[in-house]
Formats: C-alpha cells, structure tokens, sequence
C-alpha cells in the first residue's frame, strides 16, 4: 500500500505543479490584458501562490522521509477542489473549460485513495460545481472602442 501512496504522490506533485501554475500564469495574462479588475485578480493570483505553497510544503514534508498518509493526499485534493470552486465562480463557472478538472479530482482520489476518501471527492466535487453555477459572475470584456 505505501508503494502506491509513494507513486501517487509524485503524480499528485506533477499534477498540482502544472495545475496552480497554469493557473497562477493565466491569471497574470489576464491582469495584464485588463481582462477583469486588479481588486478581483489580485486574491485569486493569492490562492494559487497558497496553493503553489502548500505543495512546495508537501515535497518538503517527503523529502525528509515522513511516511504519507492518504488522509494527507486527500486533504490535498480536497484544497484544491475548493481552490478550483473560488478561482472557477469567478471566472465563468459552467462556461469555464476548466471545469472539467472537478472530473480529474474525483479520478485522481480514485485512483490514490480508498473508496471512502473516493465518495468524499465525488460529493465535494459535485457540491462545489453546484455552487460554482449558482454564485457565477459575469465577466464583460473591456470595450476596446471608443463610446460614441
């Protein structure tokens, strides 16, 4: 069972990388296009350097020969569900493409996890989908023409 922890762990590591990293340049791009307000941006660019931490924290917590726990792995999951249900209300909910990575949470705890920590994901992920429709915004672009 600690070989698959162990193995997980490091797809864990990779995915969450490549996830609040996409996310935290994507939010910049935004900021620098004036695709939403600096106020709005700012917070969210703030999850996602959290987020960068936490898992910065949790390489560390390996590298130093700890034993992993699942509920340790699940926590992370569970983090970033709910990073993904704050940074997806804002930016679009249902609209937003990347709402497909509540799917990937819930394969991922399928995968890394118990069947327990599994149904805890699915009704998390669903739960906050749910959400994330209902407290949507809508984002109007920025005229680029001069009102007339």
């Amino acid at each position: 069972m600690q070989a698959s922890i162990e193995i997980g762990w490091l797809w864990l590591c990779r995915y969450r990388w490549l996830l609040w990293g996409g996310w935290a340049l994507s939010l910049c791009a935004a900021l620098s296009a004036s695709l939403f307000p600096w106020q709005q941006g700012s917070w969210m660019l703030g999850l996602c350097i959290v987020a960068l931490l936490s898992n910065w924290l949790l390489v560390r917590y390996r590298n130093q020969d700890r034993t992993l726990y699942p509920w340790l792995l699940a926590t992370m999951l569970l983090m970033d569900t709910a990073g993904l249900w704050v940074l997806l209300a804002f930016t679009g909910a249902a609209a937003n493409p990347f709402t497909i990575l509540f799917i990937v949470q819930i394969m991922l705890s399928a995968v890394l996890l118990s069947r327990r920590w599994t149904w805890l994901m699915t009704a998390t992920s669903s739960v906050a989908f749910a959400f994330a429709i209902s407290s949507a915004r809508r984002l109007d672009a920025p005229s680029r023409h001069a009102s007339s």
